[in-house]
């Protein structure tokens, strides 16, 4: 009996493990962070690179006024197709609406999180702009 009091005695002031124990509640929390701020920062560029493509078609829509088709075609070049499972499988989704004097463009495009389970499947980014529509010279 003495001998299990001595040995329950020693083991509060034992330290031995105690770093590991720490950097796996700590390391956990660590990790999720990075991956996380990984993740925000491709979700930005993909919004970015979105936003990027459609203000270039709306500059090229003032200088030669374009129909829907081709506002759609010009912003999914910016957006090469790649394998299936990659950033670039899936192009965005473009669809153009008539204003009285405008054109109201709405760009979809799937971010597939690199860890799913974090995020969910696929988040839809979506950018909504108005192009001044330029009158015909007839």
């Amino acid at each position: 009996m003495n001998k299990v009091f001595k040995s329950l005695s020693r083991t509060k002031y034992c330290e031995s493990g105690s770093a590991a124990v720490e950097f796996a509640f700590i390391g956990l929390l660590l990790i999720a962070g990075t991956v996380g701020i990984v993740e925000f920062g491709r979700a930005f560029w993909l919004y970015n690179k979105l936003s990027n493509a459609i203000e270039k078609t709306s500059r090229k829509n003032l200088v030669k006024s374009i129909d829907d088709a081709q506002i759609a075609k010009e912003i999914k070049k910016d957006f090469p197709t790649a394998e299936v499972g990659t950033v670039w499988a899936e192009p965005p989704e473009v669809t153009v609406t008539l204003g009285p004097n405008f054109r109201t463009v709405k760009a979809v495009i799937a971010f597939k999180p690199v860890i799913p389970v974090l995020m969910g499947e696929n988040i839809d980014i979506t950018l909504t702009r108005r192009f001044w529509k330029v009158p015909s010279a007839t």
